[in-house]
Parts: structure tokens; sequence; C-alpha cells
């Protein structure tokens, strides 16, 4: 999967083919510096309003007796981190790192739900009578920061 992923990676990194020199090498004075610009301080903003949002839902959702504050605060968290980073994105002009930063997006939170739900297990057995969701909330939020991580490094550059 890590393969394919960089794979994904490598086709998204904006490529230009080099220059065609006609009879004599080219001087350094020839060759124009290519300019990247990196938009990764937008993604930042957006993914911590989202992982600041999901969180919240979660510390509401593990300490309150009634539930829809959490579940609120929690489903617009996650729909702000997959929505939001993607949008910009492609205002940017980057449709690739917008379908990257779903599929980052889809993995990472699928990936730490599983390990939060496995070291839940460990922790308190599998038939206890009771839910321990504490580990996987904390899990789920640990998966956005890495996919934030990895969007603002790796995918939020504007192709040129």
């Amino acid at each position: 999967m890590l393969s394919a992923l960089l794979a994904l990676q490598l086709l998204a990194s904006p490529q230009t083919p080099p220059p065609v020199v006609s009879g004599a090498a080219a001087s350094p004075a020839d060759k124009q510096p290519q300019v990247v610009t990196w938009y990764g301080l937008q993604t930042i903003i957006a993914d911590g309003s989202a992982v600041l949002l999901t969180g919240t839902g979660f510390v509401l959702l593990s300490t309150l007796v009634d539930h829809k504050p959490g579940n609120t605060f929690t489903g617009v968290g996650i729909g702000l981190f997959f929505v939001v980073t993607p949008i910009v994105h492609l205002v940017h002009g980057n449709g690739l790192g917008a379908l990257l930063s779903v599929g980052v997006r889809l993995l990472s939170l699928w990936g730490a739900g599983a390990v939060g739900a496995v070291v839940s297990v460990f922790r308190h057995g599998l038939f206890t009578g009771q839910t321990h969701n504490e580990e996987i909330y904390i899990a789920l939020v640990a998966g956005q920061v890495l996919a934030g991580v990895i969007d603002a490094q790796r995918i939020a550059f504007e192709p040129t």
C-alpha cells in the first residue's frame, strides 16, 4: 500500500521535461529556476480547525451523558476534514492533489481506527459488557493529524 501511495505521489509531483538545446551546450544562464509555490499553511489551518472540532466532539462524547453535542462537533469536524482541504487544492489548480488528499485521509482514518480498536481490545478485553471508545477516539484524532502533516508536506504545491 505504501508503494501505491509513493507511485501516486510521483505522479502528482510537478515535472517539466528537460529543455531541448540545439547545437552547442546550454549555458547556466539559459536555465530558468523552477518556482514552486507551497500553500501548505492554508491546508494546515483547515486541518487544524477540523482536528479541533473532532477532538472537542470526542471529549464531549466520552464525558457527557447526552451525546448530541458531541455527535454534532464530531460530525462537523470529520466533514470539514474531508471537504475543506481538497477544496483548497482545487482552488490552487491541483486536482490530482485533491484526489490524493482524499485518499490519504481515508487511509489514515481507516488505519487509525483499526489501531485504536486493537488497542482497546488489548486494554479492556473483547467481551467486557462495556463500551471503551477512548482509544479509538485518540487514534482517530492522531490519524487526522498524520493526514494533515502528509498533505501539507507532500501534496500542497501548486503545479507549474
